[in-house]
């Protein structure tokens, strides 16, 4: 185990040991968490009586219940009453919590946003996230505060952090509208047009790290769209117009993007020269006239009987036409069906006799479609006839065997037609004799395959998943990133989190997955969260911080977590602290420690600087003043350069002024850089296009030394 030696020394400063006095207590398991005397606290009531009560009901017994809570509390603190003299209530002010918390997602105001959509009922709210609560990761985190590592008298175990998949400053959104997704059915669609509930290509990433990724259909879940910055990166085999937080994999299965700290997953900044997983480069063209006669070319003469059958009346003999087309997949009989009317010739799909059988096709015994027939299906010289041409030929008579693609038949006229559509369509294949057999034209690798079926548009569903559970996988080398300016994006959520996007490997980022492999984030109920927090804190942990993305969209399953949760320890609120009134009347009597950002000294430069739309320093400044009251705090504050006049200083000032210089720790933050799109494009924001200078951190700490402010124990 990693161990920081600050972790340990932190606790011999004086004001570490009395701001955190509540905090460190609970850590050691001298006293009990928050919420645990929550459960404690209550009425002798049944919970069942609860569900008839109105949401101001409800609000009314938890204020009266906070009352007694606080008493109790104060008097746990002062050592004048242990947990144990306790009688667990029927109904405790845990579960009027919990019950307020499902109340509050039906109209969901769980944020200062108060988008107010009934999540309860799967509804997305500006969070991006229905009911569920998604966790991402969760580990014991070595890089936070000091004290929150443990030390102390605990055993230096990290903080037990637990990564949830959303956020409510802003949605994070990958790609430009134009970018190609490729359907399970290998048709191209821009990722403007794609649907909830459409099928789309993805690779599976296998249980063993030496296992090949492979291609997988997953269905998407989700769509959101924004206006972003967008950044146009070039490879040596295609390009992509993505945001700089979007991730994309690269050939050692790492994640990479142009700024990993807005990244949703655990990022490697993207740079000219590195190699990335590369698909196929997806390619569409339009199904146009010339595409239709050459389908109906190569289906009819593979797969229809089109003769004459002779009549004798008396002495004169008859010629009558005869059209028959009788298959057993509805999508090659829906498609020539289709075809057909959309050249004015309407038949109806009837049950016909074949061989033993009787299968759905189209027949007629009309000497005008006949020949209409005839003259549809005859040669062409155009690019698109031959595409159309190899589809319906290839679902007439083709077929997977093996690992690879054949076309059969006994007419080697339409086999050499085939063999010339492939040049020109450049994909590469063999022509295999059989004596005495039907010849075959014969694709083998997975590259040309999936070529073939972008170039030409098989209709027969069943057909074109030999591909899936295949490895399809080259790689890309960037060659430059460049800045583009501001567009609509647009991102999917799938269901394994993954898509493939103009051929590269890309992460769906309303899922915030932190880890490598995809399958680690997941679905959790308060159980589940209930298992990993005793798992973190069973193995050391110094307490469960809550964060993500951002904790609070999540408040639901959180607090119901609580209630499932035995072991003692603390609650930690990482957040980006715009919770909502209700939200912190909640949080208060169950976080025993708070770790808040206060970024911004102003709202004009937190509108211009942030997703804006919120009175920021009003809503954060008031839930840092109902915290600090009922909790240990550490803020955190990050120096911007040419920010701290405007925003360095306010912040200190208002911490110091409104929440107590002798009653906080505060981070002093001076790790800020400019993220790699700010380098790129100084001009859009040049007060923050460098790092902060030696002379801006100094002006900062002495700032806060004069507002007496303690900052070294844990900046």
């Amino acid at each position: 185990m990693w161990l920081r030696p600050d972790a340990i020394t932190v606790w011999r400063h004086p004001e570490v040991r009395k701001r955190l006095a509540w905090y460190r207590a609970v850590m050691l398991n001298e006293k009990p968490a928050k919420f645990m005397i929550c459960k404690r606290v209550g009425v002798d009531e049944n919970p069942e009586a609860l569900e008839e009560a109105s949401e101001d009901e409800l609000w009314s017994l938890h204020d009266k219940l906070a009352v007694e809570f606080r008493r109790v509390w104060q008097r746990i603190k002062e050592g004048s009453l242990s947990l144990k003299e306790l009688e667990a209530p029927r109904t405790s002010f845990l579960h009027i919590k919990i019950k307020l918390a499902e109340r509050l997602l039906r109209s969901c105001r769980f944020c200062v946003r108060r988008c107010g959509v009934n999540r309860a009922e799967g509804q997305v709210g500006f969070c991006g996230l229905g009911r569920e609560a998604r966790v991402s990761t969760w580990f014991h985190h070595f890089g936070e505060e000091a004290p929150l590592l443990g030390g102390g008298g605990h055993p230096v175990g990290g903080s037990g952090t637990i990564f949830f998949t959303s956020c409510n400053l802003r949605c994070v959104f990958c790609v430009a509208p134009n970018s190609k997704v490729i359907l399970d059915t290998w048709v191209i669609k821009p990722i403007s047009k794609v649907q909830v509930n459409d099928k789309v290509l993805s690779v599976s990433f296998p249980e063993q790290a030496k296992r090949q990724l492979k291609l997988a259909s997953v269905k998407v879940v989700k769509k959101f769209t924004r206006e972003a910055e967008v950044f146009h990166v070039r490879t040596d085999k295609a390009d992509i117009i993505l945001t700089a937080e979007h991730p994309i994999l690269d050939y050692r299965r790492r994640w990479l993007a142009i700024d990993p700290s807005r990244s949703p997953v655990k990022a490697t900044r993207m740079r000219e020269g590195m190699v990335v997983r590369f698909t196929i480069e997806p390619e569409n063209f339009t199904e146009d006239e010339d595409y239709m006669r050459g389908y109906l070319a190569g289906a009819l003469r593979g797969d229809v009987t089109m003769t004459f059958f002779t009549v004798k009346h008396g002495l004169k003999c008859y010629k009558y036409p005869y059209f028959k087309f009788a298959v057993k997949d509805l999508d090659f009989l829906t498609a020539v069906h289709s075809y057909l009317a959309r050249f004015g010739i309407k038949l109806p799909i009837k049950k016909i006799h074949f061989g033993d059988g009787i299968r759905e096709g189209l027949i007629s015994t009309k000497r005008d479609i006949f020949e209409r027939i005839e003259g549809l299906v005859e040669p062409m010289k155009s690019l698109s006839w031959y595409r159309g041409f190899l589809a319906g030929f290839f679902d007439a008579e083709g077929g997977f065997s093996g690992r690879s693609l054949r076309i059969i038949n006994t007419d080697s006229d339409l086999l050499e037609t085939a063999c010339r559509g492939l040049e020109a369509l450049g994909i590469s294949y063999a022509y295999e004799r059989y004596e005495g057999c039907a010849d075959a034209v014969r694709i083998g690798r997975a590259e040309d395959i999936a070529k073939f079926f972008m170039r030409t548009h098989p209709k027969v569903k069943r057909k074109l998943r030999g591909l899936l559970g295949r490895a399809l996988l080259s790689t890309a080398v960037i060659e430059d990133i460049e800045p583009l300016g501001e567009m609509t994006v647009y991102n999917l959520e799938t269901s394994n989190n993954i898509f493939i996007c103009n051929g590269f490997i890309t992460h769906n980022c309303q899922n915030y997955d932190i880890s490598f492999h995809p399958g680690n984030g997941v679905v959790v109920d308060a159980r589940k969260l209930a298992a990993i927090e005793a798992e973190l804190r069973r193995e050391g942990a110094a307490n469960i911080n809550f964060v993500g993305g951002e904790p609070t969209p999540n408040l639901h399953i959180i607090l119901a977590s609580m209630e499932h949760l035995d072991l003692n320890v603390p609650m930690l609120w990482n957040s980006n602290m715009l919770c909502s009134p209700e939200t912190m009347k909640l949080l208060v009597d169950v976080i025993d420690i708070w770790l808040p950002d206060f970024k911004f000294g102003n709202n004009e430069c937190a509108e211009r600087l942030t997703a804006g739309g919120v009175d920021y320093v009003g809503t954060v400044l008031a839930n840092h003043k109902l915290a600090v009251e009922h909790g240990d705090m550490i803020i955190r504050h990050l120096v911007m350069p040419n920010h701290v006049d405007c925003c360095t200083k306010p912040v200190l000032a208002m911490i110091a002024r409104e929440l107590g210089a002798d009653r906080v720790l505060v981070n002093i933050m001076g790790q800020y850089r400019p993220e790699h799109w700010v380098a790129r494009w100084p001009e859009k924001w040049p007060d923050i296009a460098r790092r902060p200078s030696a002379r801006e951190m100094r002006e900062a700490l002495e700032h806060a030394r004069q507002l007496g402010l303690v900052f070294e124990p844990v900046s």
